[in-house]
């Protein structure tokens, strides 16, 4: 990463596609996910599901509000989609069976990804498709009570089509410390930029750990290899986990602000200039004089005096 304040020079780069093995502590979307053309919801196969095992089944069933009904997400591209009974397991394509069978699979340390998934809007609901084969769409086999479901190629009808309604938070909370991260990051990443800007450089971390893309905690988010320049002396985190920040000359005038900032988005009220919630799917932040050096497109570009700090989707 191109610190703007003279720190080193870093690049935020997706080299590193590893999943930590660390469970991180994140505020997490549940939602209740409904397909348009059955109006039932992805159900967990069973009655009082406890504890869940390797391709267990997921059906459609009548909305019963019950926890087999319950998924962690956030609607972005390269997501998981939990199940709450158990968060070790994700919605998962089992290329084993023809047509390929939608079910639940322990995700850590699972090889192939055909358990990550990308939110793909279309009006207000969205279709929702592998990561890794992106012909594949989750899809409704049936309308009727129990019916199957599936992962199919490409439909223009309404059994690809999935309304995810959030029901609640997870009560999952940033630690302190971890919110002290945050603001000594943006410290050293973006003080003296508009609150905006500073807000977001939290909100790329927070996306981090939500990706498949990334290690699951703050902390291995910010230690990541080529990334923050952990542990490289004298570079952002190094600074941030050492604590550095407070014996800074600037550190006086920038501390509220930036902990105003961490809290915000560690609260999920930061939003953007049209009061709207930031995009999940902006991975990448950078300063480098090319504003697309990385991720997949340009979300937003600020500038302090001749600094600029640009954010991108991944």
């Amino acid at each position: 990463m191109k610190c703007p304040n003279g720190f080193g020079k870093y690049s935020i780069t997706n080299k590193n596609e590893k999943i930590n093995q660390t469970k991180g502590i994140f505020f997490m979307p549940i939602y209740k996910i409904t397909n348009v053309g059955a109006g039932k919801c992805l159900n967990i196969h069973g009655s009082n599901v406890t504890s869940l095992v390797n391709n267990q089944n997921v059906t459609l069933w009548t909305d019963s509000g019950t926890n087999e009904q319950k998924w962690e997400t956030t609607l972005g591209s390269i997501m998981y989609i939990k199940s709450v009974i158990d968060p070790e397991f994700a919605l998962h394509a089992d290329s084993s069976k023809n047509p390929c069978n939608c079910d639940v699979y322990k995700w850590r340390g699972a090889t192939g990804r055909d358990d990550v998934v990308d939110f793909v809007a279309s009006g207000t609901n969205y279709k929702i498709r592998l990561s890794n084969q992106t012909s594949l769409y989750l899809t409704a086999a049936g309308t009727s009570e129990g019916a199957e479901v599936i992962w199919a190629a490409a439909k223009n009808d309404n059994s690809q089509l999935w309304n995810p309604t959030a029901t609640f938070v997870a009560g999952s909370t940033i630690t302190e410390t971890e919110i002290t991260w945050l603001a000594a990051l943006i410290f050293y990443e973006s003080r003296g930029f508009n609150n905006y800007a500073m807000e977001l450089v939290a909100q790329v971390v927070l996306n981090r750990v939500n990706s498949a893309k990334f290690p699951n905690s703050i902390e291995a988010v910010l230690k990541a290899p080529g990334q923050y320049g952990w542990p490289n002396s004298g570079t952002t985190a190094t600074y941030v986990f050492n604590n550095a920040w407070v014996n800074h000359q600037e550190y006086a005038a920038n501390q509220a602000t930036c902990y105003a900032a961490a809290r915000k988005v560690a609260n999920k009220t930061s939003v953007d200039e049209n009061g709207k919630a930031w995009p999940a799917n902006v991975l990448y932040q950078h300063s480098f004089d090319n504003p697309n050096a990385n991720g997949t497109g340009l979300f937003k570009t600020y500038t302090k005096g001749s600094y600029k700090l640009h954010f991108n989707f991944g």
